[in-house]
């Protein structure tokens, strides 16, 4: 029985992990999509979503959060804050989408 057990470890350390999301929502807020697995990005997506709705709700508290779970990466928080929160003050929710791809040549993975 898996009880209070959350979260995808990718088979990698906690640290590891936690580099890894910070640099791909990095990435989709940098270039506004990317192309991965499938499970890093049903992995991300979640961190993501709560990330441009606390810079829908701006605030200098919204702000540090947004910035420690990009690893102080001041340019992503800006664009997110600016630009990301803005084109979607009428939406609640739904801000990614996962859009499969043809499966990667080298070991068949799920690309999204």
């Amino acid at each position: 029985m898996k009880k209070k057990v959350f979260g995808r470890k990718l088979s990698r350390s906690r640290p590891t992990r936690e580099a890894l999301f910070a640099s791909l929502a990095q990435a989709l807020i940098q270039n506004g999509k990317i192309e991965t697995t499938r499970a890093k990005a049903k992995a991300v997506v979640p961190s993501v979503e709560k990330m441009v709705t606390l810079a829908r709700k701006g605030g200098v508290s919204a702000r540090r959060n947004v910035l420690s779970q990009l690893d102080n990466s001041r340019r992503e928080t800006d664009i997110l804050f600016s630009s990301v929160a803005k084109a979607f003050l009428n939406k609640n929710s739904g801000f990614t989408r996962i859009i499969s791809l043809p499966r990667r040549k080298g070991d068949n993975a799920e690309m999204v």
